[in-house]
């Protein structure tokens, strides 16, 4: 009676009679199930409690075939070691996602391991060494196995000490399998310190769906064969060293979604082929040696939300037809002065901001972008980031900032004139913002105290006059700022970092107030007009580590303490009337 009662009770479980078998045959099974159970019963509790001590460690089809419950199988079954270890591992599968909907029902566990059993008896025959199954299944052995010998180093030998006769192979580190047909679905070796190349037997696996090899050491090239998997949905090759071009026959994937294979030392142009695979949402080839243009076909990627292509050799525009992509959320097309840089040039589509609603992150910075900066950014209103820094814009920004309430990192360059009084408007989530380089002059607006999220205010290298406002102090997060004559009022801000003043017109005197600055690490006030002595409570600060006062009009002998007696820290050239100190 319980045992017709577990199959009413749990609505999933009772789904799992259609796995092999169709429902015409689901009476039959329950009446066989009542007729075993008590010969079965007692020899299954063995295997129940095993399986039940997987399901306890974990979720995943990943378990340990207990030797008494494989015994006990071979024993009941009449199969083969082999085909005992296939049965154990599919029950176990099961039987883990059915016992979590089961709940506190778990007195119903002694009869769930017979009924499983009853359920899957059919793969005793499709797991038979005759079956077009079986033939399937032991090519992804074989595939394993050939994944393995092309990677013989001793840490991979570790890592795949699993891989044995021992064990069910999908029960081998890394490797995951579907339930129903027991094929590997899954391969994730990323972080396992692998070497040596990827083989071709990869394309094999026609079930898999994710490839994560992700963080290793693997060179050569990309499996023309990879792209024979046309189930893959997610491709993580990121942090390797293939060194090869990019095959075309990835675009045979035709249910991609992720394709990351950034910073692998990739050379050659993307193909043209990419541009056909219209479920993928991520591309990621950042920090390789790619060069060519952005292709045109890219804009049938029609469902991308994340373009990242950062840190190439990339040149010529950004094609119109990325307009046409309405999901694109993020562009990220930015040089490094650290490696190779895109020389990515043209202007920017005047009608960005329209086209791409969606729009999050836009990082262009140091290419060679001209033209004027999209007044159409200001009805991109999910904006967060927007980093256009290090290009040959035309000078001026029309930019509405108080339509960006969610914006929270800004930089920019050519901007001229004043600061606009809608900077008090930007989004109170805004954290960096950067200005450094530009032609900003006059005043700096009483409303940028408005930014209470600030964290870093860069905006040296301009033309600005007058005082900061010392309605900045109350700026408490801000742990680096760089302009502007410092009001008494800044020494309340105990979480800077660093203070970067240089290269502006600056005048007046060094204030003692900023010894209340007990984080700082960095001072730099370094060409300005300051004048004045050097007040002798810099030397209390006892995390500053760089301060640096040269070129201004500063006099008066130099002070004895602290970080001012360290030459290698501190540097006052350029002030023609100072004296003493510790000689350089």
């Amino acid at each position: 009676m319980w045992v017709l009662l577990l199959g009413v009770r749990t609505g999933r479980g009772t789904g799992m009679f259609h796995c092999f078998l169709g429902s015409s045959g689901r009476q039959v099974l329950l009446l066989l199930l009542v007729l075993l159970h008590n010969l079965l019963s007692g020899v299954w509790c063995v295997i129940t409690r095993g399986i039940l001590a997987s399901s306890v460690a974990g979720d995943t089809c990943e378990f340990g075939c207990d030797r008494r419950c494989l015994h006990t199988v071979v024993l009941v079954t009449g199969a083969t070691r082999e085909l005992g270890q296939m049965l154990v591992h599919f029950v176990q599968c099961q039987y883990s996602t059915w016992a979590m909907s089961m709940g506190k029902h778990q007195s119903f566990v002694p009869y769930a391991a017979v009924l499983l059993l009853c359920m899957h008896m059919p793969l005793l025959y499709n797991a038979s060494p005759t079956t077009p199954m079986f033939e399937r299944r032991e090519a992804d052995r074989l595939a394993l196995l050939d994944i393995k010998a092309k990677m013989t180093d001793d840490l991979m030998l570790q890592v795949t000490s699993s891989w044995n006769d021992y064990l069910y192979f999908c029960q081998w580190h890394g490797v995951s399998c579907g339930c129903r047909h027991q094929r590997v679905t899954v391969l994730n070796l990323q972080s396992s310190n692998l070497v040596d190349s990827i083989s071709p037997s990869i394309g094999n696996l026609s079930f898999l769906r994710i490839i994560n090899l992700s963080n290793n050491t693997i060179h050569v090239r990309i499996p023309h064969e990879i792209g024979l998997l046309f189930r893959l949905q997610i491709l993580n090759l990121a942090n390797n060293s293939l060194e090869q071009q990019i095959p075309a026959s990835l675009s045979l994937c035709s249910n991609l979604r992720v394709l990351a294979i950034g910073n692998i030392k990739l050379i050659g142009k993307l193909p043209v082929e990419l541009g056909s695979l219209s479920k993928l949402v991520t591309l990621h080839v950042l920090s390789n040696n790619l060069t060519g243009a952005i292709l045109p076909s890219f804009g049938n990627l029609s469902s991308l939300e994340a373009l990242q292509m950062g840190n190439n050799i990339l040149e010529g525009s950004i094609p119109d037809s990325l307009g046409q992509l309405k999901s694109l959320t993020l562009i990220v097309i930015e040089g490094n002065e650290l490696s190779a840089n895109n020389q990515l040039e043209g202007s920017l589509p005047q009608n960005l901001g329209l086209t791409l609603p969606n729009l999050r992150r836009l990082s262009i910075w140091e290419n060679k972008f001209n033209g004027f900066i999209p007044a159409s950014l200001s009805n991109a209103s999910n904006l967060e980031l927007l980093e256009i820094s290090m290009n040959r814009f035309s000078r001026g920004m029309s930019i509405k900032f108080g339509k960006l309430k969610v914006l929270h990192w800004l930089g920019s360059n050519n901007f001229v004139g004043a600061l606009p009084s809608s900077i008090a408007s930007l989004s109170n989530k805004l954290e960096y913002f950067s200005m450094g380089g530009n032609g900003i002059s006059g005043n700096i607006p009483t409303g940028i105290a408005n930014l209470q999220s600030i964290r870093f205010l860069n905006m040296h290298h301009n033309q600005l006059e007058g005082n900061i406002p010392a309605s900045i102090g109350l700026l408490h997060k801000v742990q680096e700022m760089g302009f502007g004559e410092i009001p008494s009022s800044l020494g309340s801000c105990s979480s800077f970092i660093r203070l970067l003043m240089h290269y502006n017109s600056f005048e007046g005197a060094i204030l003692g107030s900023l010894s209340s600055l007990k984080a700082i690490e960095e001072l730099d006030l370094s060409h300005n007009n300051l004048s004045g002595e050097i007040p002798k409570d810099l030397g209390i600060i006892r995390l500053l580590r760089n301060l640096n006062l040269s070129f201004n009009d500063l006099k008066g002998e130099v002070p004895t303490r602290g970080v001012l007696v360290n030459a290698s820290a501190i540097s006052i050239y350029g002030n023609k009337r100072l004296y003493g100190g510790v000689p350089a």
